[in-house]
């Protein structure tokens, strides 16, 4: 087995999945006078390094907690990385409705691309659509984002 930082995902052999539900952080948005929540969670069915979930439990969990919009912040390439590169489809099947609005990892949106993703999460929100936002991690671009939509609506 290889231990440098790029191993496992060229691997087939991904060895035991994770026998965990999919977690997934309901944000209260209270303090920008919205009562919905935001999830946030990491990606689903990635298998990469010591992560094995399971693309299809994690999906039905989601749907289970009843989300209905997903905003995936993953480019393709990195879906294909994290072999779930058919994410997107497998949402659209289950009923989801995807909004795929990818940026680099590390990086924050260009205003632009941050206006559409607010512009689009607004509008879930107000049709009262549970929503979730995920990367890779959870943490990394959703967090970031998140957080900066959040500054861009206190500034208007």
């Amino acid at each position: 087995m290889r231990t440098s930082e790029f191993d496992s995902s060229d691997e087939e052999d991904f060895g035991e999945e994770e026998a965990t539900p999919l977690q997934i952080s309901w944000l209260s948005l209270s303090v920008v006078e919205c009562s919905q929540s935001l999830g946030i969670c990491s990606l689903p069915g990635c298998k990469y390094k010591e992560i094995r979930r399971n693309l299809q439990k994690d999906v039905a969990e989601m749907c289970d907690q009843g989300v209905e919009d997903v905003f995936v912040f993953c480019t393709r390439g990195e879906l294909v990385r994290y072999r779930v590169p058919c994410l997107l489809e497998v949402y659209s099947q289950s009923g989801l409705r995807v909004h795929h609005l990818p940026f680099p990892d590390g990086c924050a949106p260009e205003l632009p691309q941050c206006c559409c993703i607010l512009e689009e999460l607004h509008d879930c929100l107000q049709n009262q659509r549970k929503t979730v936002i995920h990367c890779y991690g959870g943490l990394g671009r959703s967090g970031l984002s998140k957080y900066q939509m959040f500054k861009l609506s206190t500034v208007s």
